[in-house]
């Protein structure tokens, strides 16, 4: 098969993606065999695509990727960091410094993203979403544009016929506006790093068949995850390319997977965290006051417990997940909001347990995984279709006869069609994936204004029991750029991420190019970041709302100067 046949599959509705990890597979590399086309991100990781539907009959719930979404969007004082573009003998800005973002795309044309004398900033644009020009070397699709095109297309008078690429969504623009848009555009806004290099790919949305899987609008701006390793994997390599040390704003995540940090991109992140001159910042999600987590502990002497769902009109559908620990095993019933039961699901891997509720109109499928992803912990994947609206209760039945801990998750709220939650939510270890990877800088928000965490804002701890968030950072009310040249306000933990990768470029600036610590890795910035952080004295830390403080460079850099 030949690379452009390949191209064209991976963009195809007609072709299911997958994700095998080599070392975890049976057979190993061996199983490449037996597929024509595939992406090949390292020796641990293999991005797969073939016609076979989805069916958790024949596969594990983490070959099937997951479906990532946007967390939507003067703070630069109250981090510390205008104090130190502002110090004398520092006067830092990022320069020499690549700050990468896996989004929506740029709008390479803003001013706020070029040189003084009209020169892009932007190093390079993965457009995963066109196919007309060259593949990015080491990829089998999309469209790499390079800072030569778009120096080129920024002359011309039609520069979308040179780079068609572009942000329709203007959350990646937003992003990198936070991180670092270059100063003298306007008298009050720049960005935290204005003279840092800037790479991008932007993600092409998830095909219709996966967001069906799960349930997922398909309009919902959905991205998956087997592109999103595949972008952190892009960005890696550039930044090794070009000698750069590179600082990774992730504004995106999930409420899928067992919160534990061991997903297959989680991995990979924990990978790059740990080489020298990269690290990678996370949102911690916005998912703090959805009511979209629910725990429970179900004592040795009690058979179950009751689990109360609301679902308001107009809910097409959604995915829920059951995790259990590694030692407990759990089966289900489901009593609709018109009475009608499902009885109790037996384990069976061996099939999908599908429903079709007479009264209800609802279609409802179980499947359960008895040893899914590194934990080897248990899944029960509850998914509803044409869901009718009213109190759903699930039964939660264990099946060892022991204390029997287990948490369920409720898609993120962009994901959803309608209104969702739990009656008895659990608001905490609502932080969304992949911010649980300890080697990452998990980054909640909180108003800078007010001093307050903001409502939104995910709380940890991880499912590991993990500090996550690591740090809060400004998130609401962010001045970003909305358009071209005009600056409006997002809030949002991707605002909270953006401000602290533009933080890190500065601490890379200083210990990198200025060579005071030309070893640093993400892992070092986040414990740099953890001991400098802010603390209130009326609060003890860590904790899950603030993790171990507001964002504060300065401190970060003092830590930093003290070793």
């Amino acid at each position: 098969m030949t690379s452009m046949d390949c191209r064209e599959i991976i963009l195809s509705e007609q072709y299911y993606d997958y994700i095998v990890n080599l070392e975890q597979s049976e057979g190993g590399a061996n199983i490449l065999q037996n597929f024509s086309c595939y992406q090949q991100i390292n020796n641990q990781t293999v991005l797969l695509y073939a016609t076979e539907p989805y069916s958790l009959e024949n596969t594990s719930y983490s070959t099937i990727p997951k479906c990532y979404g946007l967390m939507a969007l003067e703070n630069l004082t109250a981090s510390g960091i205008y104090q130190l573009q502002q110090f004398p003998g520092l006067n830092l800005s990022g320069r020499g410094v690549m700050v990468g973002f896996v989004d929506t795309g740029i709008d390479y044309e803003s001013p706020f993203f070029r040189n003084a004398d009209g020169s892009t900033r932007i190093e390079a644009i993965w457009d995963q979403t066109l196919n007309t020009g060259t593949v990015p070397r080491e990829f089998l699709y999309g469209s790499e544009y390079t800072r030569e095109q778009i120096d080129q297309a920024l002359q011309s008078d039609q520069p979308a016929s040179i780079v068609p690429s572009r942000d329709d969504d203007g959350h990646g623009s937003a992003l990198a506006s936070i991180a670092a848009a270059s100063t003298g555009v306007t008298d009050t806004f720049f960005g935290a790093a204005p003279e840092a290099e800037i790479a991008v790919v932007k993600l092409k949305q998830a095909k219709q068949n996966l967001k069906g899987f799960y349930g997922i609008s398909s309009e919902a701006a959905a991205y998956a995850e087997g592109d999103l390793i595949a972008g952190i994997w892009y960005l890696h390599r550039l930044a090794l390319a070009r000698l750069k040390s590179l600082v990774l704003c992730i504004g995106l995540g999930t409420s899928q997977g067992d919160h534990s940090g061991g997903s297959v991109v989680d991995n990979l992140i924990r990978y790059v965290s740990r080489q020298r001159w990269r690290a990678v910042v996370v949102a911690a999600g916005n998912e703090g006051n959805e009511r979209h987590h629910f725990s429970e502990t179900i004592e040795q002497q009690r058979e179950y417990h009751d689990v109360e769902l609301r679902v308001g009109e107009g809910v097409d559908g959604f995915a829920m997940e059951l995790w259990g620990e590694r030692a407990n095993v759990f089966t289900v019933s489901i009593l609709s909001p018109s009475g009608e039961r499902i009885p109790r699901i037996p384990v069976n891997v061996e099939r999908s347990n599908i429903y079709r509720l007479l009264f209800d109109q609802t279609e409802v499928i179980v499947d359960y995984q008895i040893s899914e992803g590194e934990e080897g912990t248990f899944l029960a994947l509850i998914r509803f279709f044409g869901v009718a609206s009213g109190i759903w209760t699930i039964r939660v039945y264990p099946a060892q006869e022991i204390n029997s801990a287990f948490h369920m998750w409720l898609p993120i709220q962009n994901f959803l069609t309608g209104e969702v939650y739990f009656l008895q939510p659990d608001p905490y270890v609502t932080i969304t994936g992949p911010s649980t990877v300890v080697q990452a800088v998990s980054v909640g928000a909180y108003d800078a204004g007010t001093q307050s965490l903001a409502v939104f804002s995910g709380r940890g701890f991880n499912l590991s029991n993990q500090v996550k968030p690591d740090i809060v950072a400004p998130g609401v009310e962010v001045s970003a750029l909305v358009s071209n040249e005009r600056v409006g306000n997002r809030s949002g933990t991707s605002a909270s991420a953006a401000i602290t990768a533009g933080a890190v470029a500065l601490l890379f600036e200083w210990a990198v190019v200025r060579n005071n610590d030309p070893d640093i890795n993400g892992v070092e910035v986040g414990s740099l970041l953890i001991r400098g952080a802010n603390r209130s004295l009326d609060r003890s830390y860590p904790n899950r709302e603030w993790g171990y403080g507001t964002l504060d460079l300065y401190g970060a850099l003092q830590e930093l100067q003290i070793q």
